[in-house]
């Protein structure tokens, strides 16, 4: 039995359980292998159940916040990609590990 559906809720454009992080919330550094996303009393909705988080008029709600930080790091792949469209080059590699923190 499902007793919390914890998420960000619908908006009105129909995105859903998604919201948006400040840049400084993330940090990234390609050349050593490291990416971060942190945040903090981030305001969620605790929906009970999925059916009650996709109904229309959801109720009843509880209001809360979540904070976090994950950290992902090693690169055990790195690779080069090429815009046939663009005629861009991007660099990007294969992460290792996750790692929460």
């Amino acid at each position: 039995m499902q007793i919390h559906d914890l998420n960000p809720g619908i908006q009105s454009d129909g995105l859903f359980w998604t919201t948006a992080i400040p840049p400084a919330g993330v940090q990234v550094n390609l050349r050593q292998g490291v990416a971060s996303l942190e945040a903090t009393d981030v305001p969620i909705t605790d929906f009970g159940t999925i059916t009650n988080a996709l109904s229309v008029e959801p109720s009843p709600t509880t209001p809360g916040t979540v904070s976090f930080k994950v950290v992902w790091q090693g690169v055990d792949e790195r690779f080069t990609v090429r815009s046939r469209v663009s005629r861009r080059q991007y660099t990007g590699g294969r992460a290792l590990l996750l790692l929460p923190v």
